[in-house]
C-alpha cells in the first residue's frame, strides 16, 4: 500500500520522478509488478475508467470464488506484462527474479500461505468496494467515479487499519493524490457534493449486509475511445443487468 500512495502522490509530489522510482522499487518492483506496469494497469486504466471494457484491472466478481479467479488472473498478467518489459531496463529483470525467489524460493507451503493470504486480503478488503454498483445515471468524472466505488466506514482509524486504507475508497478514486488521514473530511465534502452518487457503509450490520449482496458491474459496451465514458449519453443500465448506451437529445 505505501508504494500505491507514493505512486499515487500522496506521499511525495509525483514530480519527483526519481524519490518515486526509489522507494517504489524495493516496495513495488520487488513484491508486484513493476512501477511502469503498475501505472498502465492502475493509473491510466483503473482509476480513469473503472469496471469499463477499458479497465485492465477489472477486480470485481459475483462472489468471493469469482474474484479470487480475477486477482490471480491479474497476478499473473502483470507477471507476462513484466517479462515484456525486459528489453527495456535490466532493472526489471532483476527485480523479476528477485520477486519470485522470495515468493517461491521459500518452500511450496510458504508460497501458498502468501498467495493465499495476499489474495483473500484483497478479494475481501480491496473489491468489496467495487461491488454493488449504483444504478443511475452519471455524468462526468465524479459521478462516474462514484457510481462503481464506495466507502466503508471513512475517516475511522480501525477500519482504515483493517483495510489497510481501502476502505475510503470512493474518496480514494475521486481525490487520488489525497493523504489518507485527510479521507474522512474529504467524505463528508462528497457526501455533500454528490448526495444521489456518494455511498458509505458505516456500521457493521451494513458492512456484512454488503458482503451478503455485493454484485459485480455487467461490462459495459465497448469505447470507441476511452472518452466515451464521460459522455452523458454512456450509461450503466443496471435495471435490466446490461450496459446501453442511450442516445439523448
Amino acid at each position: 500500500m505505501f508504494a500505491h500512495e507514493v505512486a499515487h502522490g500522496a506521499v511525495i509530489p509525483e514530480s519527483q520522478t526519481l524519490l518515486v522510482r526509489l522507494i517504489c522499487y524495493p516496495t513495488c518492483d520487488l513484491l508486484v509488478c513493476t512501477l511502469p506496469n503498475w501505472l498502465d494497469r492502475h493509473h491510466k486504466e483503473h482509476h480513469s475508467f473503472p469496471t469499463s471494457n477499458v479497465d485492465g484491472q477489472r477486480l470485481t466478481g459475483d462472489n468471493s470464488a469469482e474474484e479470487n479467479y480475477n486477482i490471480v488472473m491479474l497476478l499473473f498478467k502483470y507477471q507476462w506484462e513484466d517479462i515484456k518489459l525486459w528489453r527495456s531496463n535490466p532493472l526489471h529483470i532483476i527485480a523479476f527474479v528477485a520477486r519470485w525467489y522470495f515468493l517461491a524460493g521459500r518452500g511450496w507451503f510458504a508460497f501458498l500461505c502468501t498467495m493465499v493470504s495476499a489474495i483473500v486480503s484483497v478479494s475481501y478488503f480491496g473489491l468489496l468496494t467495487h461491488s454493488n454498483p449504483l444504478a443511475v445515471a452519471s455524468k462526468g468524472y465524479r459521478q462516474k467515479q462514484l457510481q462503481n466505488t464506495y466507502d466503508i466506514m471513512p475517516g475511522n482509524w480501525f477500519a482504515e487499519f483493517i483495510f489497510a486504507g481501502l476502505n475510503s475508497h470512493a474518496t480514494h478514486h475521486v481525490y487520488p493524490q489525497l493523504p489518507r488521514g485527510l479521507h474522512g473530511r474529504a467524505a463528508e465534502k462528497l457526501r455533500k457534493l454528490e448526495p444521489a452518487h456518494y455511498r458509505s457503509v458505516d456500521t457493521l450490520s451494513a458492512l456484512w449486509t454488503a458482503f451478503k449482496t455485493r454484485e459485480a458491474p455487467p461490462p459495459q459496451p465497448e469505447c470507441c475511445s476511452p472518452a466515451d465514458y464521460y459522455k452523458p449519453e454512456f450509461e450503466l443500465n443496471q435495471h435490466v443487468g446490461r450496459a446501453t448506451a442511450t442516445a439523448r437529445g
